[in-house]
């Protein structure tokens, strides 16, 4: 049979031959167009019965033949179909078609040599280009032949004599396959040979990075990738991207100064990087590569922002005087008005949020107020300004100077933050009404507002703890507004009364923020045990992913258990679908298995 397959094709590659067409008469059409139907709604046999007849009748109408030729594929029935492709090319112009349409039946039936002839017939008969070698690959993919898929792009590669020719097919073929390293190597290869798809490159390149289980392989193949292309910036970039999945961000750091000596040469690439470790909380190496930065860069355009982001560092480093220090060298050296704003404003809010020094904040702030090029900032600023008399807790001035802020010249983020803090200073106030229309106002206007689920469980306190309950609102609001006043220790004392009664939603509000509050104050044998309460005691309530979070963050940064951090991370990927806290414990987990 398969000799016989062969010898037909051969013929027919010398022989084709185009016949006139007979047109179906009309109710014959219809008739096709009836068998046409039942194919669709998976009634095979019944189509094949309709058919059958119409092919005796009219063995050279085209249109009846490739009806014929699918619906066959559709009952399996390969003879058949190898039959009716024997009919089609005595009426059909386009015969180099046929020949993937009978690869297609041999593949289907497992006669790959068949198949390999028919594919040959089709690259000569369409001249051997790249577009045969697409579909041919195609073909292969369709019935689930991935390695015969990757090889004949490999094959016109050779024959094409283009070793760049394919790479985004192949980059594609191999990812599906799991070679992560081959598929890196040719999206690279792709990246560089194509400007006009450069991003696309990029785009698969770091879907592997974040997304490929074998990192082993990749580094391989990154290592592999810098040795041919020395000279391109993007070998380092990608490798040391793959070093800070990996947690390994002094290695990164030293792939990043490459980068920075072949690309821009300014910085920008070592900036990039620092916020990178901002964002992942290594501050201690966001401050050394800030510091490296300007050394290297000591006038030029990133210098301000590795300023801003040195800062934002050492407060995280517990350093804020040497903050300060930062924050007025971009007020006294930066020619930018926006980043002199953004030296005073973010000076404002150390003094604010950091040191809890209302008058110091105060005087930045009233600094930008008073300055003609900051105008644009005057009303996000009068926020911070309003928000450092509650600090002062004089909460009747900080809720006049919110409503005489003109919201027109506020982003929908500004306007949230103004009308939550409303709201918040009505809860503090105990004026539980007004506060929970605010709340409500917030959630209906701003639906996707970050302060959306902090409205949410304010309203179903303030509706849970009314009348008879309403004593243990008042110690929850005043310990919330002593913990906005820095007054912590008395918040604390509030907060453990609280979270010994019961089990409502208020109890569990209280028993996390009694956690938070020991974390943050370093008695983290405590801040663990608080934790523990709220997943153990408080287990659908708000705050168990979170809790789950500090869980892992506790064994791991503190406590130096790195299986019980493992442990508690998996938790989170099995069972909370909070987009933001998976993606961190997918990061920590990570940092684990390299460390």
């Amino acid at each position: 049979m398969l000799k016989k397959n062969i010898i037909l094709l051969a013929i027919a590659s010398l022989f084709l031959i185009s016949h006139a067409a007979e047109a179906l008469p009309p109710a014959e059409t219809r008739t096709l167009e009836r068998a046409q139907r039942y194919a669709e709604l998976g009634r095979i046999d019944e189509a094949i019965k309709i058919i059958e007849p119409l092919l005796s009748r009219f063995p050279n109408d085209l249109r009846l033949l490739v009806s014929a030729h699918r619906i066959y594929l559709e009952a399996k029935d390969y003879e058949n179909a190898l039959k009716i492709l024997d009919m089609q090319k005595k009426v059909s112009i386009n015969g180099g078609r046929l020949y993937l349409d009978y690869a297609d039946i041999f593949l289907k039936m497992g006669e790959m040599e068949s198949a390999d002839s028919a594919f040959q017939l089709y690259i000569r008969e369409r001249g051997g280009g790249s577009p045969a070698y697409r579909e041919i690959s195609q073909a292969y993919l369709n019935n689930g032949y991935y390695a015969q898929a990757t090889q004949i792009y490999l094959d016109g590669r050779e024959k094409l004599m283009d070793s760049t020719q394919f790479a985004l097919e192949l980059g594609n073929l191999y990812q599906r396959q799991r070679q992560y390293g081959s598929a890196a190597r040719e999206y690279f290869k792709f990246m560089v040979s194509d400007t006009a798809m450069h991003r696309t490159g990029e785009a698969q390149l770091r879907f592997l990075i974040n997304n490929a289980d074998d990192v082993e392989e990749l580094k391989e193949a990154f290592g592999d990738i810098i040795t041919s292309y020395p000279d391109r910036y993007q070998s380092y970039q990608f490798y040391a991207e793959l070093m800070i999945r990996e947690g390994q961000y002094d290695s990164a750091f030293e792939n990043y100064k490459i980068v920075d000596s072949l690309h821009f040469k300014n910085g920008q690439h070592l900036y990039g990087f620092a916020e990178a470790c901002l964002n992942d909380q290594e501050y201690e190496m966001a401050a050394k590569t800030c510091r490296y930065l300007l050394k290297k860069y000591p006038e030029q355009g990133y210098r301000e922002r590795a300023q801003l982001s040195l800062a934002e560092a050492l407060i995280k480093l517990g350093q804020p005087d040497s903050a300060v220090n930062v924050y007025h060298q971009v007020i006294e050296s930066s020619p930018s008005p926006k980043l002199k704003f953004d030296g005073e404003y973010l000076l404002g809010i150390l003094y604010l949020e950091e040191l809890y020094q209302s008058d110091s904040a105060r005087h930045y702030f009233n600094r930008i107020l008073n300055t003609p090029q900051m105008q644009p900032w005057a009303e996000m600023v009068k926020i911070k300004i309003a928000e450092s008399y509650i600090i002062d807790n004089d909460l009747d001035t900080a809720d006049s100077i919110f409503l005489a802020i003109n919201t027109n010249r506020l982003k929908n983020d500004m306007k949230e933050e103004l009308l939550f803090k409303r709201a918040q200073i009505k809860f503090f106030k105990q004026e539980y009404t007004d506060a929970r229309g605010l709340y409500n106002h917030l959630t209906g206007l701003y639906p996707r507002s970050m302060y959306v689920n902090d409205c949410l469980r304010k309203m179903l306190i303030i509706d849970e703890n009314q009348g008879t309950d309403v004593i243990d609102l008042d110690i929850y609001a005043d310990a919330e507004r002593l913990l906005w006043q820095n007054e912590a220790d008395s918040a604390l004392t509030k907060l453990v009364d609280l979270s010994g009664r019961g089990s409502s939603n208020l109890s569990a509000m209280a028993t996390f923020l009694a956690g938070e509050i020991l974390y943050e104050k370093g008695e983290y044998q405590q801040a663990l045990q608080y934790f523990n309460r709220v997943l153990e005691s408080f287990e659908e309530s708000f705050y168990s992913a979170e809790s789950q979070k500090y869980l892992g963050d506790l064994y791991y940064y503190h406590f130096n258990d790195h299986e019980k951090a493992r442990e508690a991370y998996r938790v989170i990927l099995e069972n909370y679908p909070n987009k933001v806290l998976y993606e961190y414990a997918r990061r920590q987990l990570r940092k684990i298995e390299s460390s």
